[in-house]
């Protein structure tokens, strides 16, 4: 197999989990620590009230989504920095921390590909620039995704096709219609496992991740910069001849961290 990294197979690092009861949040010496979290405190200065992820606000929405790395502390966020990485965090959903990835890109003039994972040594990782297993070279930090299905995630799977030369990202099994690793789908694509877990809707400040499709060389190409090739609807062709096929998935910004 000529694909990068063919044997690595989804992460298996552990979860951490919080229960929005815990008095971790409000404890000095907790990992977790965050002053401006007491959820069961209707006179909390920082909870003003209408904040809809609190407990004690007329307005608390036991659904309420909260962003893990946030300027406003009326979302409750705290550390986004576990022990095993990036984490990103819920006060509602389990109240727990995902650790999460930052999904690299790589670009291969030779065999017309765009290249994405997850994992620093599957091709190595460098400065935007460097070149990696022979033709590759690093493009930075595409976007983050979770390393474990959280809350409001759905699986993004990985294929290869040999004969394309091309690697294919979706959240829909059905287009290549496997998820047997090693087994052959729809137009030659082989699965190869997850790329990891992302948002199947979009909330607060999670972005968009746009798929295009150039069919002169075979090469799909997903970004978070809609700039990059110029259009966004669906069938729409922008820059360099790549075909807009609407939005993949929703993830976390590359400058989360």
């Amino acid at each position: 197999n000529n694909t990068p990294g063919a044997t690595y197979g989804p992460a298996t690092d552990s979860q951490e989990y919080f229960d929005s009861s815990s008095t971790g949040y409000s404890d000095p010496s907790y990992t977790n620590y965050n002053p401006g979290h007491n959820p069961g405190d209707a006179n909390d200065p920082v909870h003003t009230g209408s904040d809809p992820t609190d407990p004690a606000s007329p307005d608390y929405d036991p659904n309420a989504y909260v962003y893990g790395q946030h300027d406003d502390d009326t979302f409750a966020d705290y550390e986004s920095e576990g022990p095993t990485g990036y984490q990103y965090c819920f006060v509602s959903y389990g109240a727990g921390c995902w650790d999460i990835s930052p999904i690299h890109r790589y670009w291969s003039a030779s065999t017309g590909d765009h290249f994405y994972t997850q994992y620093d040594q599957e091709l190595g990782v460098g400065e935007p620039g460097d070149v990696f297993g022979g033709s590759f070279k690093y493009e930075g930090v595409a976007f983050f995704l979770f390393k474990e299905q959280a809350p409001m995630t759905t699986s993004v799977y990985r294929y290869w096709s040999e004969g394309a030369q091309d690697h294919f990202y979706t959240t829909n099994p059905s287009e290549i219609g496997t998820t047997t690793p090693g087994e052959v789908g729809n137009h030659g694509y082989t699965y190869e496992g997850r790329l990891g877990y992302a948002f199947v809707h979009q909330f607060d400040e999670d972005v968009a991740v746009y798929r295009y499709w150039k069919s002169s060389i075979g090469d799909h190409f997903y970004t978070v910069d809609a700039s990059e090739i110029g259009v966004t609807h669906n069938g729409e062709v922008g820059k360099y001849d790549y075909k807009s096929e609407g939005i993949a998935f929703y993830s976390i910004h590359p400058d989360f961290v």
